[in-house]
């Protein structure tokens, strides 16, 4: 099966090759592996290793942006030129080993089980978080709650950014109108694919918090996060 991996990124030169090598790693003996990088013109210098790596691996291209332009752009971004490559399931990771490389293959399994979108998921049984205090753990269930409430989404886990898409997911999701370039996006995507019928199934993973870098994630991107389930409540899709 040939998987295509989309990794945004913005400021993650640590972390950066050390998932590469894993990815490089664990999943060519198994799969036919294209991965796309989106670096938004990281001042630290991850593109220029991003392009070191694709100089070196043929499986691996570097989407350069001129900017900052949001983690659902670069999501979609990194989609679109998967699609082109023909890949046949898409993941979406972050790059900063929050993701572990090594729960891939079970995501890439539920694809094949028949369903349309697989979630890598810290909230179902075997799901676990590593490295969170009380607070971050707190701001992410209230997200998940929310959603629940105002969405009416079933998936336990809306907010992970972990997951896998069929051929029919991505389609839909580079064919509709999603208002959403940041944290959001995670909860705006399922959101669509739910109301589209997709079949989505949740599979447990280990969730590690960062250890280099800090995280994008602030109150403002939480802000953001209420304003967008509010929005998609309203305006529904179409």
């Amino acid at each position: 099966m040939h998987i295509g991996i989309v990794i945004p990124t913005f400021n993650e030169r640590e972390n950066l090759p050390i998932l590469l090598e894993r990815l490089l790693s664990s999943l060519t003996p198994i799969f036919e592996t294209s991965i796309v990088i989106v670096d938004d013109n990281s001042p630290d210098g991850t593109g220029e290793i991003a392009e070191r790596y694709a100089s070196q691996h043929s499986g691996i291209t570097v989407v350069h942006r001129a900017k900052p332009m949001g983690l659902g752009s670069a999501i979609l971004t990194g989609l679109r030129k998967l699609r082109e490559i023909k890949v046949k399931v898409t993941v979406q990771m972050d790059a900063d080993l929050s993701h572990r490389p090594e729960d891939i293959p079970q995501l890439i399994e539920g694809i094949k089980e028949g369903h349309n979108v697989a979630v890598g998921s810290r909230y179902i049984e075997g799901g676990r978080i590593v490295g969170w205090g009380f607070w971050r753990k707190a701001v992410s269930r209230t997200a998940n709650f929310l959603a629940h409430l105002v969405l009416g989404i079933k998936i336990r886990d809306v907010t992970t950014g972990f997951k896998a898409y069929d051929e029919t997911a991505v389609n839909i999701l580079l064919n509709s109108h999603i208002e959403s370039s940041g944290f959001s996006f995670q909860v705006e995507s399922l959101y669509i694919l739910s109301k589209k019928g997709l079949r989505i199934c949740e599979k447990p993973i280990t969730f590690v918090n960062r250890e280099r870098g800090y995280s994008k994630l602030g109150l403002r991107d939480f802000i953001k996060f209420l304003t967008s389930i509010l929005s998609l409540r309203a305006r529904g899709v179409s």
